[in-house]
C-alpha cells in the first residue's frame, strides 16, 4: 500500500515477514529529512535559515547520543543506527574520530 506512494523507496520489508516498527519509523524520518533538505536547497533566507536552525536540535541530540554510546563502550555501529535521521550531518563522522580518542578534546 505505502510502497506505491512517495514513501515506497524508504520502506524496507522483510519479504512477507512482520514489519519492524522501529525501522519503519527511522525510514519515515529519513524521508522527512530528505524533503526538508530539498526545501532548504530550493529556498532562500529566512526560510532556509529557519529550517537549518530547526535541524540543530536533532544534530545536538545525535552528538550527545553518540558520545554517551562511546562512553558506555557501545558498538559505534549500533549507536549510529539508533540515531534520529533528522539529526544526521557531515560533521558527525568527525565527532566519531574525536570521541574514540579523548572526551576532553571533543568538548
Amino acid at each position: 500500500m505505502l510502497d506505491e506512494t512517495d514513501y515506497g523507496k524508504y520502506i524496507v520489508t522483510n519479504e512477507g515477514g512482520p514489519v519492524d516498527v522501529n525501522q519503519l519509523k527511522r525510514q519515515m524520518y529519513a524521508k522527512l529529512r530528505d524533503e526538508i533538505e530539498y526545501i532548504m536547497s530550493q529556498s532562500s533566507a529566512p526560510l532556509s535559515q529557519f529550517l537549518e536552525k530547526m535541524m540543530h536540535c536533532y544534530q545536538i541530540e545525535n552528538v550527545v547520543s553518540f558520545i554517551s554510546g562511546v562512553k558506555n563502550n557501545q558498538d559505534p555501529a549500533i549507536t549510529m543506527a539508533s540515531m534520529n535521521p533528522l539529526g544526521e550531518f557531515q560533521g558527525l563522522k568527525s565527532v566519531s574520530s574525536f570521541a574514540s580518542e579523548d572526551f576532553v578534546s571533543l568538548f
